[in-house]
């Protein structure tokens, strides 16, 4: 089972949809996440290999193949994070509008004694 979680409709529709469009889009969100791993794994393993880890008996090597690895990773996950923050940055969230006033009830009991 995987660790990661899948997100609810209500923080993926705030304003509400139709629970099988809901369904249709949690299910291809999950299915393209082991496709994505898989592919992230390959070509992180492929750069380790490339750059000394595939020489078992020569530790320094194997340590520089890895590094890579990470390092690889670590700046795509940079990446990521700056691309959120700067795609996030100034667009409310819908439910951060303010909310429409609503007269109390004795505001519009005296609004309607003015007007008479």
């Amino acid at each position: 089972m995987s660790s990661r979680t899948t997100p609810s409709p209500r923080v993926l529709f705030p304003g509400g949809a139709p629970w099988g469009a809901a369904q249709l889009f949690l299910a291809g969100f999950a299915a393209g996440q082991r496709p994505g791993s898989a592919f992230g794994l390959a070509s992180l393993t492929s750069l380790a290999t490339s750059q000394g880890a595939g020489a078992l008996g020569n530790l320094p090597a194997l340590t520089d193949g890895f590094s890579a690895a990470f390092l690889t990773a670590a700046g795509i996950a940079a990446t990521g994070a700056l691309a959120t923050l700067a795609l996030m940055r100034g667009k409310p969230h819908p439910t951060d509008a303010p909310a429409a006033s609503v007269p109390a009830q004795g505001e519009t009991e005296s609004r309607q004694k003015a007007a008479n």
